[in-house]
């Protein structure tokens, strides 16, 4: 989302922004979706119990849903630009790029920050318990 912002500044006297741009964040957008989704079905089968995967995956396709239903809450964030120039809109994009842009990194950052506890868990879910042999 941050690639956006940095086109509507780009843009040209008329305020049309260069198709690039556009292309630009659309591959980076199939390219996250592309690496994002497999991982989150490999994951639950690897670390959901199988009595739970179903239900696992169902959760991980609800939170598709749930990201949509918010997609729809960012776009009522978006300017009215019937009768308007490009122009007149751009700044308005841009803010609403640039907080998608950042919050998503900020989501990254905390999620990598998270990765070492998550090792840790997903070590303790594969480490078999000794249980003490008596004779």
């Amino acid at each position: 989302m941050l690639v956006l912002p940095v086109g509507i500044h780009l843009a040209g006297a008329d305020g049309l922004v260069a198709f690039k741009w556009i292309a630009i964040s659309y591959v980076l957008q199939s390219l996250g979706e592309l690496l994002i989704s497999p991982i989150g079905y490999a994951m639950i089968g690897k670390l959901a119990p199988a009595s739970l995967q179903g239900l696992m995956m169902g959760c991980w396709m609800m939170v598709t849903g749930v990201a949509s239903v918010l997609a729809g809450y960012v776009s009522a964030a978006m300017p009215q630009n019937s009768g308007s120039t490009p122009i007149a809109t751009n700044p308005g994009y841009g803010s609403v790029f640039n907080m998608l842009g950042w919050g998503s990194l900020a989501g990254g950052l905390i999620l990598l920050l998270l990765v070492p506890r998550l090792r840790q868990l997903i070590a303790a879910r594969f480490t078999p318990s000794v249980t003490p042999v008596t004779a």
